[in-house]
């Protein structure tokens, strides 16, 4: 009676979990790191995280913030507030497309690689799609707000 053996190939290691031991048909190597997903990450995912920070932090200053401002009718503050959406909004829309189109793609990746990065994915297109939408709602409750104000004043 023979005995096969398995193909030559790296195998988990059911000593060490998360190594790895390469079988060469005869004998087994030492145990070595694990290859693959699980060793090698999400990258998209952890990108998506790092760029929607960005997105969020520049979309603050020079989209978030100084775009509802541009309804206040205080002459000086249009003007500020108009240079600084300006000034950002190629950097901004950028880093929110680029956070939004990371973050799908990490997600993707995450559902091949068991989940793995599927939080940093999300908050790179939350991040984004909240980025890009922040100053519509802001713009809105300033409007609100410059109403309510000359309706009391009269």
């Amino acid at each position: 009676m023979t005995s096969t053996s398995p193909p030559a190939g790296w195998y988990p290691d059911p000593e060490t979990p998360g190594q790895n031991r390469w079988w060469d048909g005869a004998a087994w190597s030492p145990a070595q790191p694990a290859q693959g997903p699980a060793a090698v990450g999400n990258p998209i995912a952890n990108r998506a995280r790092i760029i929607g920070w960005w997105a969020i932090g520049v979309g603050s200053v020079f989209w978030i913030i100084p775009m509802p401002l541009t309804l206040i009718p205080v002459v000086e503050v249009q003007t500020v507030a108009v240079l600084m959406s300006w000034a950002g909004f190629l950097p901004v829309l950028t880093l929110t497309v680029l956070a939004i189109v990371s973050g799908a793609i990490g997600l993707s990746r995450a559902r091949a690689f068991g989940g793995l990065g599927r939080r940093d994915a999300r908050f790179g297109l939350w991040a984004g799609i909240g980025t890009l939408t922040a100053p519509v709602v802001m713009a809105v409750f300033v409007m609100i707000a410059v109403g309510i104000t000359f309706a009391i004043s009269g």
